[in-house]
């Protein structure tokens, strides 16, 4: 007999959509003992899309990476013995502009959160945030995770829809399938994504 298992969760400020088909032998063994589970990213519509389900839209600078740390969720504790959770790092950024969102975030410090490059699948080296650099990003505000991160933090996205480098003043998506319809499969102009 099989059941399947299917939510929409948010861990650590990155929407996933978790798909775990459960077997039940009928032997005795309980739905625990045999989970299989997939995580996939939410797959936004448009650009327009991605921006109207997050806080903001921000220029930002990345200034420095502050901490390594492992995010166990929003009860702070591993579900079992064996539990690695996930391996985070919050950096500091600098906002140079906001294109959707609150104004008086310009000119302001944020801590960002993202997964240690290679702990998620669905992102990529060109996603993964590097001192110096800027990028545009679009991001949601949470309380971080107990024993993590003290305060608010700011999180995007993953698949390539919440960080789009920023080089010699453009703006390039780091998948070439991410959202056509604004990028088509290049880069735009930054006052190109302000207007939209």
């Amino acid at each position: 007999m099989n059941r399947k298992l299917i939510g929409v969760i948010s861990v650590f400020g990155l929407s996933a959509v978790i798909a775990g088909a459960v077997s039940w032998l009928g032997n005795g063994d309980s739905i625990e003992s045999h989970p299989i589970v997939q995580v996939a990213p939410v797959i936004y519509s448009s650009f327009e899309d991605v921006q109207d389900q997050h806080d903001a839209t921000l220029v930002v600078t990345v200034v420095s990476v502050d901490a390594e740390y492992v995010d166990y969720g929003r009860d702070g504790k591993a579900d079992h013995a064996d539990d690695p959770g996930l391996l985070m790092e919050s950096l500091t950024v600098k906002v140079d502009d906001v294109l959707k969102g609150d104004k008086l975030l310009v000119g302001t410090e944020l801590t960002v959160v993202q997964s240690q490059f290679g702990t998620m699948s669905e992102a990529s080296d060109e996603e993964y945030l590097v001192p110096g650099n800027s990028y545009v990003i679009v991001a949601s505000e949470y309380v971080s995770s107990p024993g993590t991160v003290e305060g608010k933090v700011w999180s995007m996205p993953l698949a390539g829809q919440g960080v789009f480098p920023i080089v010699d003043g453009e703006v390039h998506p780091t998948r070439a399938d991410v959202f056509p319809e604004t990028f088509d499969g290049g880069a735009v102009a930054l006052d190109v994504l302000d207007k939209s």
